[in-house]
């Protein structure tokens, strides 16, 4: 009965001492202590973390802590106008760093790897970050295509060729489409009218006067001109009698395009002769409608003269 309580009073006493022993040692392990091997890495105690750089550079090693990289992205953007150039853009993938390898510290070669461990894990090191930029070009292509619009005339016909636009020309149906008419002050002509004998033909026109001269008018309005179009004017002519008398015909187109067109006399006599001109008067019409007239003219106290005309044209 003794005996047990004996041992029961030794046992608590023997056994407290060895697990604090225990606990004490585990927990040294598990803390920060600064023992030797932590003055090996950081003698003076006071460096900051980040620049005790061998013992960083070391243990970031050891416990293979690694280097973050961060990639900054930037884009450009580029706005091309092109009409057949393509661009193509590759990005390369960005390879991942890890801390050097750094070599032992000389102070480190006589400590197992817990001892090393737990120094290192005083020093606090945090990954360390590596930025990189990266940059990207966005090209934008535009195109840009103008349209221009050319808008062209052709140029005017002549729609019925070598077609003459007078009626009645060589006057074998008498004064039809045709007006005659004196004017001014001047003595009427002593005779006009449909005569025979013409140019190559049975008929033409005639006009005498006496004298005292006279003034008169022979007229046709003329359609089926096409503006911008080159016509031809021609007429045959004569002079029956004596050409002593200053004497003139004068032809004009007014609204289509032909000025006055004169003759006078000087050729020989009972002769017909091209007028205006030995190949005729070409003119461009510059309107649908154009009024023919032919101004016979003879100067008074002369003597008498006789005209006669055929084959008036005009055509194209």
């Amino acid at each position: 009965m003794q005996l047990c309580s004996v041992l029961l009073l030794v046992l608590p006493v023997l056994s407290s001492p060895i697990e604090e022993i225990a606990d004490s040692g585990l927990s040294k392990r598990m803390t920060c202590n600064r023992d030797n091997l932590l003055r090996c890495f950081d003698p003076t105690a006071t460096a900051a973390a980040l620049t005790r750089s061998s013992a960083t550079a070391f243990c970031s090693s050891f416990l293979s802590i690694p280097v973050v990289t961060s990639t900054i992205s930037t884009e450009t953007s580029t706005t091309m106008t092109t009409t057949a150039t393509e661009y193509t853009t590759t990005t390369l993938p960005l390879a991942m760093k890890r801390a050097a390898n750094t070599n032992l510290l000389q102070c480190t070669t006589a400590y197992v790897a817990s001892r090393l461990s737990s120094a290192c894990s005083c020093l606090n090191i945090v990954p360390s970050t590596e930025y990189v930029t990266a940059t990207s070009t966005n090209i934008q292509t535009s195109t840009t295509t103008a349209t221009s619009t050319a808008t062209a005339t052709p140029s005017p016909r002549c729609p019925l060729s070598n077609t003459n636009l007078i009626s009645n020309p060589g006057f074998e149906s008498g004064l039809t489409s045709w007006t005659f008419n004196t004017y001014g002050a001047n003595t009427p002509p002593s005779a006009f009218g449909a005569v025979s004998n013409g140019y190559d033909s049975a008929t033409a026109f005639s006009l005498s006067a006496s004298n005292a001269g006279t003034g008169a008018t022979l007229s046709q309005v003329v359609n089926g001109l096409v503006p911008g179009v080159t016509y031809t004017f021609a007429y045959r002519y004569l002079y029956a009698q004596t050409a002593t008398v200053p004497s003139s015909i004068s032809c004009s187109l007014t609204g289509g395009g032909l000025s006055s067109q004169s003759v006078t006399n000087g050729g020989p006599l009972d002769t017909w002769m091209a007028g205006p001109s030995s190949y005729g008067e070409t003119f461009k019409a510059t309107g649908r409608t154009g009024l023919l007239q032919c101004f016979f003219v003879a100067t008074g106290g002369r003597g008498p003269i006789t005209w006669k005309v055929d084959n008036f044209y005009i055509g194209c």
